[in-house]
């Protein structure tokens, strides 16, 4: 019998567990483990397989149990070998996303993407059609003494007694040239340029005088007016030759519908620079304007003489003296007009 049971051990001994050499491949990683070939050697010198293996050896076994993890576990497989997003498009969604979760563009840190996001960018295309649909073009008319007028009323200071004996004079200008660019749609838009040559100005014209219910004055008077008019004192025509008024500020106040009696107008006011002897300054008046076919203005614009540094006429051994106020006509009524320039 014990000889029996030592024959047996010695069998057992020499009894080498074989493995197979093939490959165990992981369903799902694509990847295989190959496995341990039993030798004499291994069995005294026996090699532990690394961490690696170890890993996808238990993960094989755990796949082959739980159906649910290598359901999971496929997913991530997947999704791993989708394609990634490229720099550009990985940009643009850190931009968008920014601009969406940021309530007020002034505090996104990126000074170009808040740029974008405060002024979003249109096709040029776009405001071009609506800028020609929604206000046209501009014209330009050009006025001149021969289809206009311009003139100023001096009035006598009633402080002084003899002041009214002198009357009211009128001082028309004749030889100017006015331009206006002029966009019905867009009065704002106006340019307004007028050019009035100092030593063109005339002193009460007998027919203006007329047509403006004025007693015709004394010759005398009128030579003495006009060369003290051009004098150091008020105009210095020897020195400014020219007056100018220019315009880039208009306003549409009302619009008046037509009527039997009158044309549709507009009441515009108008803010320019009034150049005279040397010295400019912000003027204004209120105009009224029919713009339909051509382009019709009439106004009054008021200032004083020492605005300019002119000095109202006095005379103290006569008591007599004007005022310091001056009233400007304005009568433009251009003849055609000459597209865009």
């Amino acid at each position: 019998m014990l000889l029996f049971f030592g024959l047996m051990a010695c069998a057992k001994e020499e009894e080498v567990p074989t493995v197979s050499s093939e490959p165990v491949v992981i369903e799902g990683l694509g990847s295989a483990v190959p496995a341990i070939a039993a030798t004499s050697e291994s069995i005294n010198d026996p090699k532990v397989p690394n961490s690696s293996a170890k890993d996808l050896a238990a993960k094989s076994a755990l796949l082959t149990e739980d159906p649910e993890l290598k359901e999971k576990l496929e997913n991530i497989m997947s999704n791993i070998n989708e394609p990634t997003l490229d720099a550009q498009s990985k940009e643009q969604k850190k931009e968008d996303l920014q601009i969406t979760r940021s309530p007020n563009t002034l505090l996104m840190p990126d000074p170009d993407l808040r740029e974008k996001a405060s002024y979003p960018q249109k096709p040029n295309k776009d405001t071009t059609s609506i800028t020609v649909d929604s206000n046209g073009y501009a014209e330009t008319y050009y006025f001149h003494d021969r289809n206009s007028n311009l003139y100023s009323i001096i009035s006598p200071d009633p402080q002084y007694k003899w002041s009214k004996m002198g009357g009211e004079h009128i001082i028309q200008a004749s030889g100017w040239l006015g331009r206006v660019q002029w966009n019905r749609r867009a009065i704002n838009q106006c340019i307004i340029e007028i050019q009035i040559p100092v030593k063109s100005l005339t002193v009460d014209p007998p027919d203006l005088r007329e047509e403006l219910g004025y007693t015709s004055p004394y010759d005398w008077q009128i030579d003495w007016i006009q060369s003290n008019m051009w004098s150091e004192g008020q105009l210095f025509a020897e020195q400014h030759h020219v007056i100018t008024f220019t315009a880039t500020d208009c306003t549409l106040l009302k619009v008046f519908p037509a009527t039997p009696k009158r044309k549709k107008h507009k009441k515009v006011q108008i803010r320019g620079d009034l150049f005279i002897k040397g010295v400019s300054q912000r003027v204004k008046t209120e105009m009224i304007v029919e713009d339909e076919k051509l382009l019709n203005m009439s106004g009054q614009l008021y200032f004083n003489h020492t605005d300019f540094d002119i000095i109202p006429y006095f005379n103290p051994i006569f008591g007599a003296a004007n005022k310091d106020l001056i009233s400007v006509q304005i009568i433009l009524k251009s003849d055609e007009s000459y597209g865009l320039e």
